[in-house]
């Protein structure tokens, strides 16, 4: 998943001036390098380590949130980035195969190029700095999740086998 990305680049963001929380959820066998790295870095007190939630309290999680990044460096299907769109947060994502076939750049949110810390930095910036482009984002992500839930799904499979 790239926590590192999204740890450096935390840093990155308070050192320039702009104040920044990360929460991540999920549990792992690399959590406590994160946490040891977040130390390192002076950031601990930016960085929620929430752990495996679901239900209710990640939804919660979620909502609290204005951004999902999603730099991974490999990914199947974006699962996670799909359930933040359904929030409206625009997902900032690396551009593999996976992350580039549900977000769509400048539509859903935006796409940077793979382990580019300074790239993800910028994209970043540029929503933070522009409202519009967080409001077509968010919309966008929110039409993009309609497409997944079981009703459309089920729709979709129906007109498949059935036309």
């Amino acid at each position: 998943k790239a926590h590192d990305m999204s740890l450096n680049v935390l840093k990155i963001l308070n050192d320039s001036g702009i104040k920044s929380i990360l929460n991540f959820v999920g549990d792992g066998i690399l959590k406590s390098k994160y946490v040891r790295m977040a130390a390192d870095m002076k950031i601990s007190e930016n960085v929620f380590f929430h752990g495996s939630v679901n239900g209710d309290n990640k939804n919660l999680i979620i909502n609290n949130n204005d951004l999902c990044l999603m730099p991974s460096r490999t990914e199947a299907f974006g699962l996670a980035s799909l359930e933040c769109m359904s929030f409206g947060l625009p997902v900032i994502a690396s551009n593999v195969p996976g992350q580039n076939e549900l977000v769509i750049d400048g539509y859903n949110g935006l796409l940077f190029r793979v382990s580019d810390i300074m790239d993800l930095f910028c994209k970043i910036k540029s929503i933070i700095n522009n409202k519009d482009l967080y409001e077509n984002l968010s919309n966008g992500a929110l039409r993009t999740a309609d497409k997944y839930t079981s009703s459309s799904m089920a729709e979709s499979y129906q007109k498949l086998f059935l036309d």
